[in-house]
This record gives structure tokens, C-alpha cells and sequence, in this order.
């Protein structure tokens, strides 16, 4: 696989996490669910689900839309530039 193949699908996979992200989002305004139960809630045993789900829900649209750019950029360059070990590192960070 050749170096631009390799930065599209980088950013092609990070575009897609960040579109599920406000994906959800929308869906919580629309729908009026409260997806707050499903953040890291410390010394609870409900809490642990949040370790897995809390960086899928934001608080609100500016936290969304805060954390869109970064997320394109690091994301994108975490998987481009660390091909062997992004997934390791991307479970480490989660």
C-alpha cells in the first residue's frame, strides 16, 4: 500500500469516528435522551460502562464541536503515522 492510499484510509477511518460522535449527538437532541448515565462515574460499579462509552457522548454542542478538529488531526495522525502500533496505542488512550 502506497503512502497516499495509507493517508486516506488514516483519514477516511478518523472522519468516520468523528461522524458517528456528533451522530450520536444529534440523535440525543432529536430523541431527548439523556445519555449522561453512560459517562465515567468514579467508585460505582454502574460507573465502569462510562470506561467504554464516555468518549462517544459530550456534554454539549461546544464540546462536540471543541473537540472535532483535534480529533481529525491526532486521530488521523496516530493512525498514519504509527501503522503497527496504532491500535495498542489507541486502546491504551481510550
Amino acid at each position: 500500500m502506497d503512502k497516499t492510499t495509507s493517508l486516506k484510509n488514516s483519514i477516511f477511518i478518523t472522519t468516520g469516528f468523528v461522524i458517528l460522535i456528533w451522530w450520536i449527538k444529534l440523535w440525543e437532541e432529536i430523541l431527548g435522551w439523556d445519555l449522561h448515565q453512560l459517562g465515567v462515574y468514579p467508585q460505582t460499579l454502574s460507573g465502569l460502562v462510562g470506561i467504554v462509552t464516555g468518549p462517544l457522548i459530550h456534554g454539549s454542542w461546544q464540546h462536540v464541536i471543541g473537540n472535532t478538529l483535534p480529533l481529525l488531526l491526532l486521530g488521523s495522525i496516530l493512525i498514519y503515522g504509527y501503522p503497527k502500533s496504532r491500535w495498542w496505542a489507541l486502546a491504551i488512550i481510550w
